[in-house]
């Protein structure tokens, strides 16, 4: 239960923290904005493009904030799941 909450949590933060180094245009040759790029967009899979207004800041923040919002609702339904089978 707390392992797949954690997990799935720290899913999102990597999801959130893509979001802040897009809408803050961060140095996309930094080692550290190319790992999380490169979560992130794994960790989005299923909602490349599910959105795709012109702005590409709009784009990351709503396709990838939905993505974050579905590991964190997964995360809760594991957990609340575990709880009912106790």
């Amino acid at each position: 239960m707390a392992i797949a909450t954690i997990l799935t949590s720290v899913f999102a933060a990597i999801l959130a923290l893509q979001i802040v180094f897009a809408l803050l245009d961060a140095n996309e040759a930094n080692p550290l904005v190319m790992v999380v790029s490169d979560l992130a967009y794994t960790l989005a899979w299923f909602f490349h493009d599910l959105f795709t207004p012109e702005w590409p800041r709009l784009r990351i923040l709503l396709n990838y904030g939905l993505a974050a919002l579905f590991w964190l609702g997964i995360g809760q339904g594991i957990s609340v799941l575990v709880r009912s089978l106790r």
